[in-house]
């Protein structure tokens, strides 16, 4: 028989039951999607360093399961049957704006490593953009021949995954799981979840919470389910509230008020007078209700909200207000940025407003507090404006749907895009690797909501191409997982290695531990993948080191961390009890000072 008689016709349209059927692997793809989705913000490790003192990790574990689950979804999806990706059509995908604007800021992003101090810290960055950009591209793509299922899919899996958060955070709230301890249990707030602290959880729920509101007053969806939605989005809104954060509540009320604008201009090219009346009754009760719950559990902290917004000139006397003002500074040296991720490794050099604010030998700001000014550090104005740009574009298109829609819950998703924008005016979204991971996810969302249909096949593009991209991700993703898997390791030995900070230097470890710490300095030295305060495991292992008596290993340890943060106040105190010399004990000594002081320039 001619094999080729059974073969359907190779340019016909595409159904959405085709792309989702169960042949070519697509139950495999759907499962690696539920765990990409699922999975990373429930990611913690656990450990027990050589003392007994336990450690719980939140941050990092989450960036190696997205980096893992990330390269492995990539690989399940285009190692599918050939036929399937001829199907796709990735010229049309690169030329949506929001692509070709994400692309060139990842793009510009992965260049700055090239003037970056720092550069495994501008690695550290790029690998996430790369893979995120990656994601992004492939999913609409799949978009583009399945319609909107993708995106719901991934929607309703996300949501999925805040319900489990949001349980667990009120079994914390009642008492159990103790085993999750916060990272910082001094500020009262202990139903943090998985997520360890409270502005990371809210601005995690703040970026999701009006895709949830959306599916609310969608009328296409049943009553019961409805139901259901409403009163997840009120649980979800009650604990967002009891966090305290007022970078969250800030983006609530933005989302709040752009959906009552839009509600409004929608109804007011109908003539709908009664409904616009009805929204601009509704936005202060609203806002007013957003800051009322808020005052609730955390008063004070709302209290000084409202000055501000009664007075944003005094926002440039606060925290955030100040590393703006200082990293304006850092840009005024470096127009183009500082390269990716050295934001944290040059701050120091540039605190010329308040240089006692928030740096000391206890601590030292690793993050700018706000979005914008973090990449206007980092990337400069072009980074800047390529970022705003992005925002720009698709806040545009969405208005524009919204605007020529006449019902349906699509007002909320400028108010989600709002909301984020918002947020991050304030605080550190991005530079979450979880919340990152996040926003791109909600960016495809609202992105594939402006496909109406599946579009007809395109002409097929032929193996090559094909084969030669299976090539290329195959080159990247199989090292990215292992590195994932290596940088999994590592947090793990860093989480055994910090929990026993405080008893390890006075008086030196014994010789078994110290056989044990020989262990743990092998895999922080020798496996790759990186995190950015690594310089602080090495800085440890120098102190541990210096007071053991063995002076080489000692140095080199510090020498390594003086090379992932040149401008720690710490090492350079530890360079200068470890100098062979008082002449060059007094010089680092000199060092310290002057960066303590504020007055170190480069």
């Amino acid at each position: 028989m001619n094999s080729h008689a059974t073969q359907a016709p190779r340019h016909r349209p595409v159904a959405q039951a085709e792309v989702f059927s169960d042949s070519g692997g697509s139950h495999l793809l759907q499962i690696v999607l539920a765990c990409l989705i699922l999975i990373p913000p429930l990611t913690v490790f656990f450990g027990c360093g050589l003392n007994g003192r336990c450690f719980i990790l939140y941050r990092e574990p989450k960036l190696v399961a997205v980096e893992f689950l990330g390269w492995l979804f990539l690989l399940v999806f285009f190692f599918r049957p050939i036929e399937k990706l001829e199907k796709l059509e990735l010229p049309e995908v690169l030329r949506r704006p929001e692509v070709l604007l994400f692309g060139l800021f990842v793009g510009y992003s992965t260049t700055s490593s090239l003037w970056s101090l720092v550069p495994a810290n501008a690695f550290y960055e790029n690998r996430q953009w790369i893979l995120l950009f990656l994601l992004f591209v492939t999913l609409l793509m799949w978009t583009r021949t399945a319609g909107r299922k993708p995106a719901s899919r991934i929607e309703s899996l996300l949501i999925a995954s805040f319900v489990v958060i949001s349980l667990i955070s009120a079994l914390q709230a009642i008492g159990l799981l103790k085993f999750l301890l916060p990272v910082q249990p001094s500020n009262g707030v202990f139903q943090t979840s998985t997520m360890g602290y409270k502005n990371p959880l809210a601005l995690a729920l703040l970026c999701q919470v009006f895709l949830l509101l959306g599916r609310v007053f969608d009328p296409e969806r049943s009553a019961l389910c409805r139901m259901a939605y409403s009163i997840t989005a009120a649980g979800e809104l009650l604990l967002l509230s009891s966090l305290g954060s007022r970078s969250a509540l800030l983006g609530l009320m933005a989302g709040a008020l752009v959906s009552a604008l839009l509600f409004a201009a929608r109804f007011s090219a109908m003539r709908g007078g009664r409904k616009i009346i009805l929204a601009i009754f509704l936005l202060p009760l609203a806002l007013g209700g957003i800051l009322g719950l808020g005052a609730i559990f955390h008063q004070e902290r709302v209290e000084s909200m409202i000055r501000l917004l009664r007075s944003p000139a005094g926002y440039l006397q606060t925290d955030r207000g100040v590393y703006f003002l200082n990293t304006l500074e850092m840009v005024r040296e470096h127009p183009f940025g500082v390269g990716a991720g050295n934001w944290q490794s040059l701050y120091p050099v540039y605190r010329k407003h308040k240089p006692e604010l928030a740096f000391n030998l206890n601590i030292q700001v690793r993050r700018a507090h706000s979005d914008l000014v973090q990449i206007l550090g980092e990337l400069g104005w072009p980074g800047l404006i390529l970022y705003s740009a992005l925002l720009l574009s698709l806040g545009i298109r969405l208005i524009r749907r919204v605007l020529q829609e006449k019902r349906g819950p699509g007002l909320f998703d400028p108010a989600q895009l709002a909301a984020i924008v918002a947020a991050g005016l304030t605080d550190y979204c991005l530079e979450t690797p979880y919340l990152k991971f996040e926003i791109i996810l909600v960016f495809f969302i609202l992105s594939a909501r402006l496909e109406a249909r599946p579009s007809p096949s395109a002409s097929p593009s032929g193996k090559k191409p094909w084969k030669l991209l299976r090539l290329l991700l195959l080159s990247s993703a199989v090292p990215g997982m292992i590195s994932a898997t290596c940088l999994g390791i590592k947090l793990e030995s860093s989480g055994q290695l910090r929990s026993m900070e405080d008893s390890l230097s006075n008086p030196p470890p014994a010789a078994e531990e110290m056989a044990e710490i020989r262990v743990l300095e092998r895999r922080l030295s020798r496996c790759p993948g990186h995190f950015k305060t690594l310089y602080r495991d090495h800085l440890l292992l120098a102190a541990i080191e210096y007071h053991a008596g063995d002076r080489s290993r000692a140095r080199a340890e510090l020498e390594h961390s003086l090379r992932l943060h040149p401008y720690d106040a710490n090492a350079l105190i530890l360079a200068a009890q470890m100098a062979p010399t008082p002449e060059e004990a007094d010089r680092w000594q000199h060092l310290a000072q002057k960066l303590l002081e504020g007055s170190l320039r480069r």
